[in-house]
């Protein structure tokens, strides 16, 4: 009799720990998103998307009955995600298309979505972040502290973005009216840029400016070496030790390609076939101006004629060079008499290339990489206008 006290009281020791450590588990492992939309109709698509990079990773996904629905996954820590809401449209391979989109900073506990505005509202709002209520846990609690203080700024570099690209296209990239609404544009990022990093001055430990700094460090020629040190240190009280480690690797790899940094030197072959070293070209003393093109590509030839201008406006205060990455040699020869530019021409054979990639992060053309009188890197970009701008402001004509 005793003995069969004993083995039911440890059944039941058992059974009770077996349930604390699977609620436990469930609550410390997993997230639960319960959303409760009224107006959302049965046949749109719910999705979680990662957002932390460019790459579209579905964590989950579900469909609503009568205005609820429920996602429920597992994050490795607070993770930055897009809360989607898709209509069916068959002309898409998973056959929705996204009307619909909020910023929610997941993490592995019970959250709550609650939405009073029609889709068709949600996704014709400026501000649904904050017209949507998503509630639960630390990091969402920071991100929505976050976008209060910085969403008006956001809106104002939207409308300026949207209207550069539309003067774009109703003028056929006229350059005087391209520079005035890029101008428009970068004050505007610009403003938004620094809402933000004010906002992460005031919370260094915030699992938001963890994640806005962690973005920031991804740019390359932008910062300089001590302004990417700062902006790690800022965040080093984030309890976020996984995105603290990220950003460690990711300030290692910024400060290569910070500006002021000195240029790389590398070989190109030459138009009459010899080799040679770039560092010979560079001035001493004088900017100096690279333009990687290709014969191919129509934006590199269509700046051709804004690097001239620079050409004959600093002629005494600048040197430039073009670089082809053109596979064909004589596809590059065509080119070069067609454009006849007046300044050294030079091609980056395929043995040449990898190294000129790497050394400047070159992943796209055109790319304009300017060095001042130091031989540091002060400007790469692919907009012939950034030149001028930068030129204007640091050298006489």
């Amino acid at each position: 009799m005793k003995r069969n006290i004993i083995i039911a009281s440890l059944a039941v020791i058992c059974t009770a720990s077996i349930g604390y450590f699977f609620l436990k588990g469930q609550n410390s492992h997993e997230f639960i998103l319960r959303g409760n939309f009224p107006q959302l109709p049965d046949s749109i698509k719910v999705e979680l998307i990662n957002a932390e990079n460019e790459d579209i990773k579905l964590i989950c996904d579900t469909f609503p009955q009568n205005g609820q629905f429920v996602l429920q996954g597992h994050v490795d820590g607070p993770t930055m995600c897009s809360l989607r809401f898709c209509v069916p449209n068959k002309n898409f391979a998973s056959g929705f298309w996204p009307v619909a989109s909020q910023s929610v900073m997941v993490e592995n506990c019970k959250m709550t979505f609650h939405c009073d505005l029609s889709l068709d509202s949600l996704s014709n709002c400026r501000k649904r972040e904050l017209e949507a209520e998503v509630t639960g846990g630390k990091a969402q609690k920071q991100l929505m502290e976050a976008l209060r203080a910085t969403i008006d700024f956001k809106i104002k570099a939207d409308n300026a973005g949207y209207q550069e690209s539309m003067k774009f296209f109703e003028t056929c990239d006229d350059p005087d009216t391209t520079r005035k609404y890029l101008t428009l544009t970068r004050a505007a990022n610009d403003e938004y840029l620094q809402a933000r990093m004010a906002f992460i001055r005031e919370h260094p430990s915030y699992y938001i400016s963890a994640f806005w700094t962690e973005k920031e460090l991804n740019t390359q020629y932008v910062y300089d070496a001590d302004q990417l040190r700062s902006m790690a240190q800022t965040v080093s009280t984030c309890p976020d030790t996984a995105r603290m480690a990220r950003i460690g690797r990711k300030l290692d790899l910024a400060l290569r390609y910070a500006v002021l940094q000195p240029y790389k030197d590398f070989e190109i072959t030459a138009s009459d076939r010899s080799i040679v070293k770039f560092s010979t070209l560079v001035p001493a003393g004088k900017y100096m101006l690279v333009d990687f093109w290709a014969s191919w590509c129509g934006p590199c030839r269509s700046a051709i004629p804004q690097v001239e201008k620079l050409y004959r406006q600093y002629e005494n205060k600048l040197n430039i060079c073009s670089i082809s990455l053109d596979k064909k040699e004589e596809e590059w020869r065509e080119a070069m008499q067609e454009e006849k530019m007046p300044w050294p021409q030079f091609r980056a054979e395929k043995e040449q290339l990898d190294s000129i990639c790497q050394a400047y992060l070159i992943t796209s053309i055109p790319r304009l990489i300017l060095l001042n009188g130091k031989g540091e890197i002060v400007c790469s970009t692919y907009r012939p206008g950034d030149i001028t701008n930068y030129l204007k402001e640091h050298v006489e004509p």
